[in-house]
């Protein structure tokens, strides 16, 4: 196996919970000339709380100019891990991070000055000159980092720090087509769809979409389900809508479960089948996957199932279905950790 390929193997075990395994796997990957896995097992002795490991990792991937160690670093500097907290430090590693071709560094450089939660004073303008740098850099990337993209352009949308433009973020999303990524397709067949920034064209932007749900992004099921079930464009077809739903819940949209959910309820839900008790097997899929993510994943799909939960709390039973998920959770970490 080449160095790329035993590093691979390094990530897979690492994603299944397999930690030993992967340890194994980046240290032959290291021992064949991969720097990147240097980086990898330190994000292994990370998880496991061994931070000083953690951090003569990173300090050593860092040192070999892996942007990403020199990101890690800097989380290391801001939360004040292993190292002592210093939030100018954390800056200087950050910017290395984005020279040595990390880009999402410059996201986490927008973050800290659109806050005063690392002790330093709110610099809107900085921050945006950080996002700017970033998404610029990734628009001439081909390793689908995007996150300042992605920011940049809802902040031109709805004027957040930045003088609004919805044409501006029309005509950045539209140049970020070329990376054929998945969230970006989805804006831009948003903008496409809404009319935001562009004049409005459905039948472009349910091509568009198209293509971001084939990249995987799987809230463009959620917006190609509305255009059948509303008939925008003149395109009617209600079944079609709970498939799109059905399956961009299948494949992780919180969004389309929550409109599942509601669906379930309505007046013409008998018709397709749709009952309360679908609705409460969706929001059992819904809240399984959300209670396997870190409390800091994937806030805004948590917000929309907290609503969810307010909405239908006299017809489903929250509390009764997260302690059931908990437990068959709890019993399969065991059974990992046996195995």
């Amino acid at each position: 196996m080449t160095a790329e390929e035993l590093r691979q193997k390094g990530i897979k075990f690492s994603r299944s919970g397999n930690n030993e395994k992967a340890k194994r796997y980046f240290k032959r990957s290291i021992a064949q000339g991969c720097i990147n896995a240097i980086n990898d097992l330190g994000v292994i002795y990370e998880k496991e709380n061994l931070l000083r490991k953690a951090y003569l990792e990173y300090r050593k991937a860092a040192e070999l100019n892996v942007g990403v160690a020199w990101s890690n670093i800097a989380n290391f500097y801001k939360k004040g891990l292993y190292l002592k907290r210093d939030i100018n430090e954390a800056i200087k590693c950050y910017e290395k991070a984005g020279e040595f071709g990390y880009t999402e560094a410059y996201y986490y450089l927008y973050e800290i000055y659109t806050s005063n939660l690392f002790g330093n004073k709110k610099n809107y303008s900085k921050a945006i000159s950080y996002l700017r740098i970033g998404a610029e850099k990734q628009l001439n990337s081909n390793d689908e980092q995007y996150g300042c993209i992605m920011e940049l352009n809802y902040n031109l949308s709805n004027g957040r720090y930045v003088r609004k433009s919805e044409r501006a973020a029309f005509e950045l999303i539209k140049k970020a087509e070329k990376l054929n990524i998945g969230p970006l397709l989805y804006n831009l067949g948003c903008h496409y769809v809404y009319g935001n920034g562009v004049a409005k064209d459905i039948e472009k932007g349910k091509a568009i979409l198209i293509k971001a749900m084939n990249r995987g992004y799987p809230n463009a099921y959620h917006v190609l389900g509305k255009l059948y079930f509303e008939g925008w464009g003149g395109n009617q077809d209600q079944l079609l809508a709970y498939l799109y739903f059905r399956r961009g819940m299948c494949h992780g949209s919180i969004r389309c479960a929550a409109e599942l959910i509601d669906k379930c309820y309505s007046t013409d839900a008998q018709a397709y089948e749709y009952n309360e008790s679908t609705a409460s097997a969706v929001a059992y899929t819904v809240m399984k996957e959300l209670l396997k993510t870190s409390p800091n994943e994937e806030l805004e799909d948590k917000r929309i199932f907290e609503e969810l939960k307010t909405k239908y709390k006299d017809k489903i039973n929250f509390e009764k279905m997260e302690r059931s998920i908990l437990n068959e959770l709890s019993k399969t970490q065991e059974r990992r950790i046996i195995a």
